[in-house]
């Protein structure tokens, strides 16, 4: 696998962490990062694991 994929795990989690610090209007926000960056992680495994076929 390659580098990207952990990459957008870790942005994931931070993005994740900070829906509590968000004001109540904008949690969303967080949420929503946290869940583009894990499609984005699960994407870039699937690219790398079809290259390596």
């Amino acid at each position: 696998m390659d580098r990207r994929a952990p990459f957008f795990l870790v942005f994931a989690a931070i993005g994740f962490a900070l829906v509590p610090a968000a004001d109540a209007d904008h949690r969303w926000v967080a949420v929503a990062v946290g869940c583009a960056f894990i499609v984005l992680a699960g994407l870039t495994a699937l690219d790398s694991w079809s290259r390596h076929r």
